[in-house]
């Protein structure tokens, strides 16, 4: 059920499930569930009852909208440019953040010192949540091998174990919801980028825990 709503509220989801059938139709401007009113002479957007209307869009009315990092520990790749080696440890950067999935095809690596050195300030493990930095910003990566790699420019998502569930996590980021909110906030010209400090801010919904 969880991931229904989030679909609809993450704004993935077309037929909106979770929600009630009258607003199937929504025009997802601000979440799915803000719906045009019938009579074409008012501007004004509906909330369906159950629901209600946010920074990150239309969400139940038990949820509740959380930073990123109350809910996970939020921290980033390195920013130094190691020396590649031929044979190494794979050295994943936001290019390689395609799909929702790592991609090693196109991989670099680097000496086995160096990842010991950047592990120190982000080991990565199953589990984690990737997040590219810079370039094609906010494609999301949840890692499901276990296999070592270092990262640079790529921001590194681990949740605590009392936390929202990792999968429900990963999807929302994946959303065109959350994107559009994130590019709306993006730093520089060209080429944009997302700081880390803005990483561990951004706003998403929050369902309850089981025991609320």
């Amino acid at each position: 059920p969880r991931q229904s709503v989030m679909l609809a509220v993450g704004g993935q989801d077309r037929g909106l499930q979770g929600l009630p059938d009258d607003t199937e139709q929504a025009e997802a401007q601000h979440g799915p569930a803000s719906v045009q009113s019938p009579n074409p002479r008012q501007s004004v957007m509906l909330t369906p009852p159950g629901y209600k209307q946010t920074e990150v869009g239309v969400i139940p009315e038990d949820w509740n909208v959380a930073r990123l990092s109350d809910i996970a520990d939020v921290r980033d790749g390195t920013h130094e440019s190691p020396k590649y080696v031929d044979d190494g440890v794979p050295f994943v950067t936001s290019k390689n953040i395609l799909s929702g999935r790592v991609d090693f095809s196109d991989i670099t690596y680097i000496s086995q010192k160096d990842a010991e050195s950047f592990d120190k300030r982000s080991k990565v493990d199953k589990g984690d949540i990737l997040i590219s930095m810079i370039g094609t910003v906010g494609n999301a990566a949840l890692v499901d091998i276990d296999l070592r790699f270092s990262i640079k420019n790529v921001g590194l998502v681990k949740l605590s174990d009392d936390s929202i569930e990792g999968s429900f996590l990963f999807h929302y980021l994946q959303s065109d919801g959350f994107k559009a909110f994130l590019n709306n906030r993006l730093d520089g010209g060209i080429q944009k980028f997302v700081s880390l400090g803005m990483l561990r801010t951004l706003s998403l919904p929050s369902p309850p825990t089981i025991d609320e």
